[in-house]
């Protein structure tokens, strides 16, 4: 009972934002992934009042040894596979779509500073603040990666299209990201 609890939530349960999301901001949660993480919130809070426990929502966050199935290293896969095609095209899910992308290892940092530094029963977003558009981020990787002359074949949009989170609560704790999206891209090389 004296431990300290860190629930790792998601920023998904805002759905989509037209501005930066605070913790303040009223959950919209689209899809099960993002309704579960909001009930286990909800549920963790309700049903152990006395335990010391400390919500995180990351918002989408990669590094490298991410696996297959998330977006930087499938689009450093595609981009591989098409840098050996005479006509390449890369596939690209949901183009249009904006993310708030975090480097792993600086959310890694803001979980170990929500347990020392947190207030018990406290919602803390660990984002950059900041959302990138998707196709942009593809075309960088692929310029970083040599390939230069290739067409794009998006297919379908998101439940969620823009999605960007506020981190001015964590920065009063101390936390400042120390990479960037440059960082990640560099990490899918």
């Amino acid at each position: 009972p004296q431990a300290n609890v860190l629930l790792v939530s998601s920023g998904y349960v805002y759905g989509n934002c037209t501005k930066p999301a605070t913790e303040k901001t009223l959950p919209r949660p689209a899809g099960l992934y993002a309704e579960s993480k909001l009930e286990m919130e909800r549920e963790a809070l309700k049903e152990f009042p006395d335990l010391k426990i400390y919500i995180a929502r990351p918002f989408t966050h990669s590094g490298k040894g991410q696996l297959f199935g998330m977006f930087f290293p499938d689009m450093a896969r595609k981009i591989a596979t098409a840098k050996k095609q005479t006509n390449p095209e890369i596939e690209v899910y949901n183009p249009q779509t904006k993310r708030d992308f975090t480097h792993v290892k600086d959310v890694v940092e803001a979980y170990k500073l929500i347990v020392r530094k947190g207030v018990k029963g406290e919602i803390y977003n660990i984002c950059l603040g900041k959302s990138y558009v998707i196709l942009d981020l593809v075309k960088k990787m692929a310029k970083r990666s040599g390939l230069i002359n290739y067409k794009t074949k998006k297919v379908k949009h998101g439940i969620v299209l823009d999605l960007m989170g506020n981190n001015s609560k964590i920065k009063k704790l101390g936390w400042s990201a120390e990479f960037g999206i440059e960082k990640i891209i560099d990490d899918f090389r």
